[in-house]
């Protein structure tokens, strides 16, 4: 093995080498003996092994309304090519290629959450993927409709209210005793 200046010798008289768990790239040679005649190191061979590769990041991930779910995605720290965007709205499950092969991604016009994702050349290695950005995409408020008023004699004013058909958290309700002014 070899880093380029200095030699490691290997204690192996075969013309076979196994090498294994190599973690740096190096090149490896023989030297054959010659006895009586000249001896003489063989030509090197390299073997090239590359470093796993770092997942980028994808920044843009937002939470928006529907009424404005557009944006744009970057991808940063990409340290290889992208091959394409992907896309999945069922939280992962299945994923469906864009057709996009830059750092940024325009998505326009979203109407349920997305998931987005870059798949990178591997190079040796297998092909990755960055993480993962979502665009939390929440629908229009509703505020529903209340049921249970009711006309009650002062001495049994008790009773319930409910709120059906909302979309979103209710955060309190108010009361008014002068007919909504205050």
């Amino acid at each position: 093995t070899n880093n380029g200046v200095s030699w490691t010798t290997i204690s192996n008289q075969t013309p076979t080498l196994n090498y294994s768990s190599l973690t740096d790239t190096t090149l490896f040679r023989v030297y054959t003996d010659g006895g009586f005649c000249p001896s003489y190191f063989s030509d090197t061979v390299q073997i090239v092994v590359q470093p796993l590769n770092i997942p980028p990041t994808i920044t843009g991930s937002d939470s928006l309304c529907i009424t404005s779910a557009s944006g744009i995605l970057n991808v940063v720290g990409a340290s290889s090519t992208i091959l394409d965007w992907e896309s999945s709205s069922n939280g992962g499950v299945t994923w469906f290629p864009i057709g996009n092969n830059t750092s940024s991604l325009n998505y326009n016009s979203l109407t349920q959450t997305t998931l987005y994702r870059v798949l990178l050349e591997g190079g040796f290695c297998l092909d990755y993927y960055s993480n993962t950005a979502e665009i939390f995409v929440q629908p229009l408020t509703v505020p529903g409709v209340i049921t249970g008023g009711d006309s009650l004699c002062i001495t049994n004013a008790s009773g319930v209210l409910n709120v059906t058909g909302s979309i979103g958290t209710v955060s309190y309700w108010e009361s008014s005793v002068d007919s909504g002014v205050t």
